[in-house]
């Protein structure tokens, strides 16, 4: 509902009754998707122990990291923009690996890579660009090389 109301910036109220609309239905379908998708792999299982192993630690970290990383890369893109405006020329971009469990192929293996590169994606500044299994990194590029990423890893 959050992202709604920022898209549309309007607080008419049935523009809002819209967006509350839309949000249920997407949490609804999303329950009933990974519900089913659970189930098919994990029969016996109940539907707390889909939502706990199919989210995990590694992903309540970034969730709760979140606010503050999309803060700190809207500024780094914002400074870099203004120094691009007075300098000319792009800022320094870069790449970076992160050090993460890659996991096995599971339902729940694939929801956590997701809603991790989602959570390292939504940032303005970084963008996952993949995931190496072999060497358990995620490999992110960075618009504006500045600031250390959360993990120390640059």
């Amino acid at each position: 509902m959050a992202f709604w109301f920022m898209l549309d910036d309007s607080p008419r109220p049935d523009e809002l009754a819209v967006g509350a609309a839309a949000s249920a239905l997407a949490a609804l379908l999303a329950t009933v998707v990974s519900r089913k998708a659970f189930h098919a792999t994990n029969p016996g299982h109940s539907d707390a122990a889909a939502g706990r192993q199919a989210v995990g630690a590694g992903w309540r970290r970034e969730a709760v990291s979140l606010p503050g990383q999309v803060l700190r890369d809207t500024a780094l893109v914002y400074v870099a923009l203004g120094r691009m405006v007075a300098r000319g020329g792009p800022p320094p971009d870069g790449y970076t690996e992160i050090s993460l469990p890659y996991g096995d192929g599971s339902t729940q293996g694939v929801v956590r890579r997701v809603l991790l590169t989602w959570a390292r994606s939504v940032a303005p500044n970084s963008f996952v660009v993949g995931m190496d299994p072999d060497r358990d990194v995620m490999i992110v590029h960075r618009l504006a090389v500045g600031a250390p990423e959360q993990d120390g890893k640059s």
